[in-house]
């Protein structure tokens, strides 16, 4: 070849040809197709990437070597935390990042599922942000439960909460019911067999999927109508309840233009300015925006993954450490995005 053209993946790894002229193709950050980058342009933002922090905040994060080195625990395994232990790894911290589950990656194994065609893509990040931590010299201790105490033996001179937010479930009468499903329920089976597995057998054999065939999803933001899409193209009949009137938050304006249309074609019906009643063994009792009380039928009633703040472990451990930082999702959940999350990462580890 005399020319090759890249864009996106240059704004994903800008050392991308050099990685490869070296053989280093296992240290390319993935690009994942996200059109992120587009959509912020198109909006006339400064230029951002999902997965690559320093992209349009080149002077902000040089990551230049720590003026002091620190004792540093991050807790929770998911992109921020993965991004903060790297990046205080290489900036020379001592580093140990801990996890309850027995994998690293967060919630990206579920949005991974979901979002179907970018199973391979989210989960070669996941294998890449793990090869960062190992290579960077990051100690990783999965399966531990970090408790004030365990804090307190360490002795850490700082702590990076990683933690994730909390998922954040109707109040409403009925929502312990059978009927009800809670996605992060679901994350350890996923660690286990992995989503790429999940997806295929949530196609082709009926019974690994726990979804009845008439399904009702509360909420209206962007994973509210991804799971929407996942849902249809197996089959259900799809309804998302908003309780509000703006809908997708978060999502790509591309995106949202593809979506739509496909909604309609397949059937999936939209319901906004409701307000949620109750569960019961029929479906979803609400309160339509005219003011009419209804029940949805459905066999599966779905909330939504929106997260709420989850600072208890802030806390806990205030007046037991020196110096504690929350990022991600744990301090700001909405809109909950991923690019959100690394970017939250990257800036903590610059910081300390």
């Amino acid at each position: 070849m005399d020319f090759i053209p890249m864009v996106r993946r240059l704004l994903a790894d800008h050392d991308l040809p050099n990685k490869v002229f070296a053989g280093q193709l296992e240290d390319i950050r993935p690009c994942t197709g996200c059109v992120y980058c587009m959509d912020v342009r198109n909006k006339n933002r400064p230029l951002e990437c999902r997965v690559n922090p320093s992209c349009g905040r080149e002077k902000e994060l040089d990551f230049s070597p720590a003026p002091k080195k620190k004792k540093v625990m991050v807790i929770g395994g998911g992109p921020s935390g993965m991004q903060a232990a790297f990046t205080l790894a290489k900036r020379g911290h001592e580093v140990t990042l801990y996890d309850k589950h027995s994998k690293l990656g967060g919630l990206i194994p579920i949005a991974a599922l979901v979002k179907d065609v970018e199973t391979d893509v989210l989960m070669d990040l996941v294998r890449w942000m793990k090869r960062q931590v190992i290579n960077s010299g990051v100690t990783v201790k999965l399966k531990t439960e970090v408790t004030p105490e365990l804090v307190e033996r360490e002795k850490p001179d700082a702590v990076v909460l990683a933690t994730g937010g909390i998922v954040k479930v109707p109040d409403i009468p009925g929502i312990n019911k059978r009927n009800v499903l809670i996605l992060t329920k679901l994350d350890n089976l996923l660690y286990m067999v992995g989503p790429k597995l999940a997806g295929w057998g949530s196609k082709h054999i009926p019974f690994a999927m726990p979804i009845g065939k008439r399904v009702v999803i509360l909420g209206g933001e962007h994973h509210a109508c991804e799971l929407g899409e996942f849902l249809a193209k197996r089959g259900r009949k799809v309804t998302i309840v908003n309780e509000g009137d703006v809908w997708a938050e978060g999502m790509t304006a591309d995106d949202k233009a593809f979506l739509w249309p496909w909604f309609k074609e397949k059937g999936v019906v939209l319901i906004d300015g409701a307000k949620f009643e109750r569960v019961t063994n029929e479906g979803l009792v609400i309160t339509t925006k005219e003011g009419k009380k209804m029940t949805i039928e459905a066999d599966t009633v779905v909330p939504s993954t929106i997260l709420k703040q989850n600072l208890e472990m802030m806390e806990k451990l205030k007046g037991k450490v020196k110096e504690i930082y929350a990022v991600g999702s744990c301090m700001k959940p909405e809109p909950d995005l991923m690019v959100d999350a690394i970017y939250a990462g990257a800036k903590v580890g610059h910081e300390i």
